[in-house]
């Protein structure tokens, strides 16, 4: 009854763990990536039908699905106009504003990824509880009664074959979903990487530097317009060369604070997205880490003290055991020996009798004494064959626990092993991710850092130099007026 409590509750976890990671899976694949696949899909149909070179993209607005047309409106440089959205172009790709976030963020961890542990732990405690209930009737006291003996050991057989089946149910259990979980976790990445590449075929991302790069230009074209010839200088009045001056200045100083803006949004967009989610990922795991050794250990101390216990048990049962074949062979020796005296007594009497009966009873008590000795005979090997009957059972139930020991710590090892394993592998690629995406970040900073210094630079020796070409263009003037 109890294995098959046990059993059950195994059985049962492990079809609720795969029906709750199927979910996951779908919901992942179809409700958290589904817009993401529907607009890249809409918009791959878009380019195949209509084979254009142009700048810009207009799509009617009502033949759209609404949840297309949010992510479009969420992720793409577009424009409204009216009922109509246009969408940008360059190279024949869409560019992207803002990266969808779930082809950006790693994949989720499985709802259950406790499952391999908590099976396990049902097999161990079913273990436990066999051996539990096999000890339950074993009673030191009533070792010397063979019946009860017989008995006793037939129930720790009983909760033997418990914890064996328990431990192999809970054993086969975790595996299968270690390698399950395994595949879940592959297919998310393959979902996600799967659209991150068709995403890339017809769209990019318009990064930092492609915007600084048509901030440098537009503001060149400012430069230009705003460097005028010294001729044209001299002609107009200071007003009209300071309200030519203003619009510069004024560009300026906004592309200075968009790039400043920029910058700052860049910086909470990569702490936020990026780096919250990461220092999350690695203080989980950690935790998670320390709570899976804090576990193992004390598990592994529980079960060093139930091994101990049985070896205590096993030594105590072999010596019960030779005792009470000791008592038995003695006892069996004394009876023999009391009984050989009361029939030789006896053999006196009959003896004087038979003499004075005759050889007719003297025939019949010869009889009587063969059959007599033969009983006798009979009832010593009957004892002799009990005794060993009871020592090869005490050998084979101390064979059996011992083996059973051998399983339980071979099983618990591997256990421990793979746990650790599994823990050094998270914590290195959790490492190595982290230094690469600190040399990423210090390397952007620097470039960004870098190019910004160069285009003021730039900016500040054009406007130098028109300050310049304004003062000589007046000493000019007001020396030809003096003229």
């Amino acid at each position: 009854m109890v294995n098959q409590i046990f059993i059950i509750a195994i059985v049962g976890v492990a079809i609720l763990g795969a029906a709750i990671e199927i979910s996951a899976i779908a919901t992942y694949r179809i409700s958290r990536c589904g817009a993401t696949a529907r607009a890249i899909e809409y918009l791959k149909q878009y380019l195949k039908q209509q084979q254009t070179t142009e700048n810009s993209v207009s799509l009617q607005c009502q033949e759209i699905e609404e949840d297309i047309f949010r992510w479009l409106l969420r992720h793409l440089d577009n424009k409204i106009i009216e009922n109509t959205i246009s969408l940008r172009q360059e190279g024949g790709s869409f560019v992207l504003l803002s990266y969808p976030s779930v082809l950006q963020k790693p994949i989720p961890r499985s709802p259950i990824y406790f499952a391999p542990t908590l099976l396990t732990a049902l097999g161990v405690l079913g273990t436990f509880a066999g051996i539990y209930l096999g000890l339950q009737g074993v009673s030191l006291d009533a070792i010397a009664d063979s019946n009860s003996l017989l008995a006793t050991s037939t129930e720790l057989l009983s909760g033997m074959k418990v914890a064996f089946s328990t431990s192999l149910w809970g054993l086969s259990a975790a595996s299968f979903f270690i390698l399950f979980l395994a595949f879940g976790e592959r297919s998310r990445q393959w979902r996600r990487d799967s659209l991150r590449k068709q995403l890339n075929r017809i769209a990019f991302l318009e990064s930092p530097y492609r915007l600084l790069s048509r901030w440098q230009n537009q503001t060149s074209k400012n430069v230009d317009i705003a460097g005028l010839t010294p001729e044209a200088i001299g002609q107009a009045t200071g007003q009209q060369v300071a309200s030519a001056l203003m619009p510069v200045l004024g560009s300026i100083s906004q592309n200075l604070k968009d790039i400043r803006e920029l910058q700052k949004d860049g910086v909470e967009k990569i702490s936020r997205e990026l780096i919250a989610p990461v220092a999350a990922e690695l203080e989980q795991s950690a935790k998670l880490s320390q709570e899976t050794s804090q576990a193992v250990k004390e598990l592994k101390e529980a079960i060093a003290a139930s091994l101990l216990t049985i070896s205590r048990f096993q030594e105590e049962t072999l010596g019960n055991l030779q005792q009470l074949a000791l008592q038995l062979q003695q006892i069996l020796e004394q009876f023999q020996s009391e009984t050989r005296q009361v029939m030789e007594a006896a053999a006196a009497q009959i003896q004087e009798t038979l003499e004075q009966t005759g050889k007719h009873q003297q025939q019949t008590l010869e009889e009587v004494r063969q059959q007599t000795q033969q009983i006798l005979k009979d009832a010593n090997r009957a004892f002799i064959a009990q005794s060993d009957s009871i020592v090869q059972l005490g050998s084979e139930a101390s064979a059996l626990m011992e083996q059973a020991k051998d399983s339980l710590t071979g099983s618990l090892e591997n256990i421990h092993a793979m746990l650790e394993n599994s823990s050094e592998i998270v914590r290195q690629e959790l490492e190595k991710f982290r230094l690469e995406y600190q040399d990423g970040l210090q390397t952007f900073f620097s470039e960004q850092n870098n190019l910004l210094e160069h285009i003021l630079g730039r900016q500040r020796e054009g406007l130098a130099a028109a300050i310049d070409s304004f003062k000589q263009a007046l000493q000019e003037e007001t020396e030809r007026r003096k003229i």
